[in-house]
């Protein structure tokens, strides 16, 4: 999967139903107040099950869960993984059949301890290459979203660089894009059969 921003649908477009394990992203324009805008984006996510569940069933059973949302019903036999995220008055859904996914956005702007925080959570490799870098602002939000998508993906929760179990994270793959709006946007996913890999093509399509 190549990563571009027509690829991701933009609501009220309606997204096909994608084949197994290949990843699907919408965006939903929500309140810039976070409870309104969960509210909104969980109206939109009940909307697709509906349109994509077999039964046709009105209301999909969503399970609140302190990782968000969870589907608990099959999707042609399979379970569907789901992972919200926000950034400001923008929001996106991604949905996975047969498999697992994590989305990630933020705006790209300096942040007071950029420094201190990337070495703290990101490791000194990934440090040291947002402090070379000629946008740290940038090259921050693109591995810190490719890092929180990972994250989601495995369902592991955020802890400091040297605690991490690095390992579970890699074996995803990864698409990260900058939005024209100046936001980072990250989806990671995973299927049951993926070897363990790491791949992540970070790619740019304008500021």
């Amino acid at each position: 999967m190549t990563l571009q921003a027509q690829d991701i649908y933009h609501w009220p477009q309606r997204p096909d139903r994608a084949a197994a394990c290949e990843p699907t992203l919408i965006r939903v324009d929500v309140p810039a107040h976070r409870p309104a805008a969960r509210i909104r984006l969980r109206e939109v996510l009940r909307e697709v099950l509906e349109s994509w569940s077999d039964g046709g069933q009105k209301c999909p059973p969503l399970l609140e869960t302190q990782r968000g949302p969870q589907w608990t019903d099959l999707l042609g036999g399979e379970l569907l993984d789901l992972s919200l995220t926000y950034s400001g008055e923008v929001a996106w859904i991604g949905l996975l059949q047969g498999g697992w996914i994590g989305v990630d956005a933020m705006f790209i702007h300096p942040l007071a301890e950029l420094d201190a925080v990337a070495g703290d959570f990101l490791g000194p490799a990934t440090q040291a290459e947002i402090r070379s870098s000629r946008d740290p602002a940038q090259a921050f939000a693109l591995a810190w979203t490719d890092m929180e998508a990972r994250l989601k993906c495995t369902k592991t929760d955020l802890v400091e660089y040297h605690r991490r179990d690095a390992a579970a994270i890699a074996n995803c793959k990864s698409r990260t894009l900058i939005l024209p709006e100046r936001i980072a946007l990250t989806v990671a996913w995973r299927s049951p059969s993926m070897q363990d890999s790491h791949e992540n093509h970070p790619e740019s399509l304008g500021g």
